[in-house]
């Protein structure tokens, strides 16, 4: 996982939203001689193809919300909302 930006916006009750980027790759190997891995829909099309018999290298962003709360308060920070998606995949 790699941190990307990260943007802070002031609320009226003092605090913030906070907003941030986390991208993320991850890389998968079929066990050779195991056959092959059928991928679905939305990461074939990423993907180029349907099936990988080696490797998978998958990339996808997520994004968090969060509020946090005024300083001198007893509040706790609060996930506000979170989504998730690949953005990029290469097979073999």
């Amino acid at each position: 996982m790699v941190p990307g930006a990260v943007f802070a916006m002031p609320t009226q009750d003092g605090g913030a939203l906070v907003v941030g980027r986390v991208d993320e790759r991850y890389t998968a190997t079929v066990t050779p001689g195991k056959g092959s891995v059928r991928l679905e829909p939305a990461l074939a099309v990423l993907a180029g193809r349907t099936t990988v018999a080696q490797k998978l290298d998958r990339r996808s962003v997520e994004v968090l919300a969060f509020h946090v709360p005024r300083a001198g308060t007893a509040d706790k920070i609060t996930l506000v909302a979170a989504s998730k998606a690949d953005v990029a995949a290469t097979g073999s």
